[in-house]
């Protein structure tokens, strides 16, 4: 991971919660400010597709059945609102994962 980003960049998932319901949520943690850079805006699309690619493996697909988008959700914590670059971003990649059965959200924690 690069010490200055706010996104891990190691191919891991940060936290997957399996739910009651037969559902499952991975959750990005971002732990900074996530600013408008191209390069941090490419780094959370590679996050998210190694996520889609994580969810449509054969293992998590064993242990947590085929994606739908009712069961499915990818989401993207965040401690501090990201850039309004960021949540356009966001915003414009949502219908694709929706196209792929996966929620895609983004929330601020703070």
């Amino acid at each position: 991971m690069n010490p200055d980003s706010v996104i891990s960049d190691d191919s891991a998932i940060d936290i997957v919660g399996a739910r009651r319901d037969g559902g499952v949520v991975l959750v990005l943690v971002v732990s900074g400010h996530l600013g408008p850079s191209i390069a941090e805006q490419k780094l959370l699309r590679s996050r998210l597709q190694f996520y889609l690619d994580t969810i449509y493996s054969e293992d998590f697909q064993q242990e947590f059945g085929a994606p739908t988008a009712e069961r499915t959700r990818i989401l993207i914590s965040c401690v501090v609102p990201p850039a309004p670059e960021v949540i356009d971003l966001v915003e414009q990649l949502s219908p694709f994962f929706l196209e792929q059965s996966v929620r895609l959200e983004l929330q601020v924690k703070a």
